[in-house]
């Protein structure tokens, strides 16, 4: 019965240094999922900037597409560079992309290309990424 207790102590000392080490292993992960998260929305804004330029050139507007995109960009390098990986940091980045969506369609004048292409897909990935 002496032996029994004694393992079963083992047992649990044992158990409990593992789930402090899973435990560790599960924040360095949720970390860099959150790191990867934004570098996928930053490969996005740097997409959807290179078409708003296209597109600004092509249609007349090129004043507004430099403009906006510039200040667009300065706002996604500002919340990364100052929160990596936070809540913040998604929420800006998915917001700023969004804007890039719309001025994508403000852009190309409305064309109906732009409203329910790869754009509206970027706009519900970047909603799943923020829930």
């Amino acid at each position: 019965m002496g032996r029994a207790n004694g393992d079963q102590a083992a047992l649990n000392s044992y158990s409990s240094q593992e789930i402090d080490i899973s435990a560790d292993q599960l924040a360095d992960q949720a970390d860099s999922q959150a790191l990867f998260g934004d570098q996928i929305l930053l490969l996005g804004i740097e997409l959807g900037s290179v078409a708003s330029f296209i597109l600004g050139f092509q249609f007349i507007d090129a004043t507004l597409a430099i403009g906006a995109t510039l200040g667009l960009v300065v706002v996604a390098a500002a919340a990364h560079l100052s929160a990596k990986g936070s809540a913040i940091s998604k929420y800006v980045l998915a917001l700023v992309l969004i804007c890039l969506v719309v001025l994508h369609i403000q852009l190309a004048r409305g064309m109906v290309e732009f409203r329910a292409g790869a754009d509206g897909v970027t706009c519900q990935s970047a909603g799943r990424y923020c829930t």
